[in-house]
């Protein structure tokens, strides 16, 4: 099968977002939000304020036409304070919170998901962070979900005598062992696609806690597959044989409240394929579960030229109709895969090296913005602030497997040490010219 492989660029101001100076302000005035609280936490153990001594806070302070771009962009310097939403957390745990949330991503394409999704407004897309924050942390997504992944789920069938225990471990691995999600292949747009096969769904086989987890562990492996420009995926809902001992509105309503809460943008077209005429009584109710704004992104399908609107023929699995001959098979854990988890030294090097260069990448926001309110050109200021942002790219896949078990990709070959993603080709030249200019590279012009 042909392969290309997701790189980053040699240059990462290809990847900076086009954005107007609206939303360039909006942007700002987001990261300002996230500095204001980074500040309050400093200035409550007695320090001066870090992030907003070197840049105006855009109320009183600054220029006349600094004030007017505020105001016509409508950010609101006398909107009301809300309360610290971590009470008791210092200073140094609410920023690593922060900066936890960006992995390998560009900060600033994550941040404009979260105005995206709430057009523009920057309090409700700081607010929405927050609570994604606080969630991420409450679920103990990093240090529990990612840091254990599937080596850890049969460490507990292993070693726990806990009923209980054993039957969310084992629940979470029958998601994997029976292929009922996974991720395969790209779209027109080099972007992921996610696969979820209904009929192999029974609500009895697993306690609800096993799906949640397991659908929480495969929406955060995606993430990784998302390699600047792409910064989406599809997923594709397979009803092929669906029937209604498949249904269960448990894990659609989870995932709806992920889209909505926690994970802004993930999906950029949900496709629902070949579902059967039972499916439309269910759908009814699911529907009104979904904004209208998202309900624009979804979309029905039944053969093989109608998924073409959104795959290449030779990415769409033989079993649609398509060109790929490639089967799900789970591979176990591996022996030792997880070794790195117990490098503590190295990490926290690395953990250190980590809030070096973002105390950079700080510096170098509030540079930008004060730039932009003096009406300078902050190019220069933008491509230093890129240079270290690739450093923390670099730095994350060091990092990463001292923070996160091996999945079956990294066990397939998929995910690579060093953040190179291996995945099948885009259909036609042309399409594959477009996406190499985005970052993608064919593996066949390597070994040519």
């Amino acid at each position: 099968m042909l392969h290309s492989a997701v790189r980053d660029g040699e240059n990462l101001a290809q990847w900076r977002p086009d954005l107007s100076s609206e939303e360039e302000l909006k942007l700002l005035e987001l990261w300002r939000q996230v500095f204001n609280l980074f500040d309050k936490h400093a200035e409550a153990e007695g320090n001066k304020a870090v992030h907003l001594r070197q840049v105006s806070k855009w109320d009183t302070a600054g220029s006349e036409s600094s004030r007017r771009k505020r105001n016509h962009v409508g950010v609101n310097p006398d909107a009301k304070k809300v309360e610290d939403p971590f009470p008791g957390m210092s200073y140094e745990e609410v920023r690593r919170m922060f900066w936890a949330l960006f992995k390998h991503d560009h900060p600033d394409h994550l941040l404009l998901r979260f105005l995206r999704h709430q057009k523009w407004d920057v309090a409700k897309a700081h607010e929405m962070m927050i609570k994604s924050e606080k969630w991420r942390h409450e679920t103990r997504l990093e240090e529990d979900i990612m840091f254990n992944g599937e080596q850890g789920a049969l460490n507990v069938l292993k070693d726990s005598n806990e009923k209980h225990a054993r039957e969310r471990a084992e629940g979470f691995l029958l998601q994997f062992r029976k292929g009922k999600n996974f991720v395969h292949g790209v779209d027109k747009e080099g972007r992921p696609i996610v696969y979820i096969r209904s009929r192999l769904h029974r609500s009895s086989e697993q306690p609800v806690e096993s799906i949640e987890r397991s659908i929480v562990y495969t929406f955060e492996t995606t993430r990784l597959f998302m390699n600047p420009p792409v910064a989406s995926a599809l997923l594709i809902f397979d009803l092929t044989s669906f029937g209604i001992a498949n249904m269960d509105f448990f894990p659609i309503k989870f995932m709806i409240g992920l889209f909505e809460n926690y994970y802004p943008e993930a999906f950029d077209h949900v496709i629902i394929h070949r579902a059967p005429w039972i499916f439309q009584g269910f759908w009814k109710v699911i529907r009104g579960w979904i904004s209208a704004e998202a309900n624009q992104h979804i979309h029905f399908t039944n053969s093989v030229s109608d998924l073409e609107n959104f795959i290449p023929r030779q990415n769409i699995l033989k079993e649609f109709g398509g060109d790929d001959n490639w089967e799900y098979v789970y591979e176990e854990a591996r022996p030792g895969e997880n070794e790195q988890l117990a490098w503590t030294h190295e990490r926290d090097h690395l953990l250190k090296e980590r809030m070096e260069v973002i105390d950079k990448v700080e510096q170098l926001t509030c540079e930008w913005a004060r730039g932009v309110e003096d009406g300078r050109d902050v190019k220069e200021i933008r491509d230093r602030r890129d240079i270290h942002i690739k450093e923390l790219r670099t730095n994350y896949w060091k990092l990463d497997p001292m923070l996160r078990a091996r999945s079956v990709y990294d066990r397939w070959g998929v995910i690579q040490a060093d953040g190179t993603i291996v995945t099948p080709v885009l259909a036609s030249r042309k399409n594959q010219v477009t996406v190499q200019s985005k970052g993608l590279r064919s593996q066949d012009s390597e070994d040519s």
